[in-house]
């Protein structure tokens, strides 16, 4: 499968998907995005709002299948 990386807002929501979806694309823990920007809302003016756009701009996963499957391609049995 050659599928271009796609950055889209996650089914492992908690808000908007957006802090899943950043964790999704870059392949770690959404835990860590999610503190990672907690610390920027608090450090930075204008994170909330970008997070806002972005919660509004990034377009919903296809399907949960295709993020099990981009994370680890192994788990499909030809």
């Amino acid at each position: 499968m050659n599928k271009t990386k796609k950055l889209t807002k996650s089914f492992d929501k908690k808000l908007f998907g957006v802090a899943g979806g950043i964790a999704d694309y870059l392949h770690v823990d959404p835990l860590l995005i999610r503190l990672i920007m907690v610390a920027l809302f608090f450090a930075f003016d204008g994170v909330f709002l970008i997070y806002l756009v972005l919660a509004l701009l990034l377009p919903a996963a296809t399907n949960k299948f295709d993020i099990i499957l981009e994370k680890d391609p192994s788990m499909v049995s030809y």
